[in-house]
């Protein structure tokens, strides 16, 4: 977890992080007691990746490599990690600010691809074959050398993206005042699918009292929070918004 809002986690590892700007600190998933903790020189990305042997972070400078008691042992120097880190098949896929989209070898930590982009941020999913990027547009690369699949304009906010069976699902601006929900097709990037379900669900005071300072979204019954979404589990899709943190069910 982090002291900031970020996509939700499901953890399958016997510590958890809390990052406080330049801190990290590593809990026991058993007792929250601490267990070790490292100090970075620049700020730390909420984005990391936990594995078996190791807490993936990013600060401004790059990747570290950091055993569940706090130790360095190695780093790649690719700047800033502005997407999710995800493990699938021993490799690990990235967005990064200063070498573009990554592919990373988890055993040997080398680049076994990257493509040198001018975005300035995306997120990514991964299909069986492919690598989605949302940078504001879509884009699909082959998960094998990163060959570019095809490319689609569209109106992704690119703060996330989430798969789901044979869609891509994210936040779309520039249809109403609001950001709302949209499904893009997987084999093309085309979109399908526009809008809440049942927008009612979503009022904050069905939820949880109102944090001070939220906006009260009842007066306007087609508004929605932005949620940063999880990955699919099972199906249902786990959210943070403010304090809350909520369970949706995907809708068939």
């Amino acid at each position: 977890m982090t002291s900031f809002a970020t996509q939700p986690v499901l953890l399958k590892s016997n510590v958890f992080p809390i990052i406080e700007k330049n801190i990290i600190k590593l809990h026991s998933i058993t007792d929250g007691n601490q267990i070790g903790s490292y100090q970075s020189l620049s700020s730390v990305s909420g984005n990391f990746l936990l594995t078996k042997d190791y807490l993936l972070f990013s600060n401004n400078e790059g990747i570290y490599f950091m055993d569940h008691y706090g130790n360095i042992s190695d780093s790649l120097m690719v700047g800033k990690v502005v997407s999710q880190m995800i493990l699938n098949n021993d490799t690990i896929y990235c967005f990064t600010r200063g070498e573009g989209l990554l592919a990373i070898e988890m055993d040997s930590h080398n680049i076994a691809w990257q493509v040198k982009t001018d975005w300035y941020g995306a997120s990514i999913a991964l299909d069986k074959n492919t690598v989605f990027a949302n940078h504001g547009s879509l884009t699909a690369f082959n998960r094998k050398d990163g060959r570019k699949i095809w490319s689609t304009l569209n109106d992704f906010a690119a703060t996330q993206l989430v798969k789901y069976d044979n869609y891509l699902l994210g936040y779309i601006s520039g249809y109403s005042n609001i950001d709302i929900i949209g499904a893009a097709n997987i084999f093309n990037g085309n979109l399908e699918m526009l809008g809440w379900k049942n927008t009612q669900a979503f009022q904050i005071k069905k939820l949880a009292e109102l944090p001070e300072g939220t906006t009260d979204f009842e007066s306007d019954p087609d508004a929605a929070p932005v949620f940063n979404f999880s990955h699919p589990y099972m199906d249902l899709i786990f959210g943070q918004y403010d304090n809350l943190i909520c369970g949706f069910e995907i809708l068939k």
